[in-house]
């Protein structure tokens, strides 16, 4: 177990961090002991499906893009070939 006899204010100054940040590390560590502290080579979970779904957006919206440029583009010849001008 993790047990001082010091106070929580006390244990926050003596390591040079706020109370708040203290009290909300522990909370996490209570509720979830194996995600309470990534960043040593273990994100959340949350933050692994937060990635993968940016990436996902980014590719729909580059896959978005050249189909929107293309439409332009083939839009642009249709009307320069019914006009009877030359592409």
């Amino acid at each position: 177990s993790h047990q001082t006899d010091k106070t929580l204010d006390e244990f926050a100054e003596d390591i040079g961090i706020s109370r708040s940040s203290l009290s909300r590390w522990r909370s996490e560590f209570r509720e979830d002991p194996q995600q309470a502290f990534p960043g040593k080579g273990q994100p959340k979970e949350r933050d692994v499906e937060i990635a993968r779904l940016k990436k996902q957006l980014k590719q729909a919206e580059m896959e978005r893009d050249i189909l929107k440029t293309y439409n332009e583009v083939r839009l642009n010849n249709q009307e320069l070939l019914s006009s009877g001008a030359d592409p």
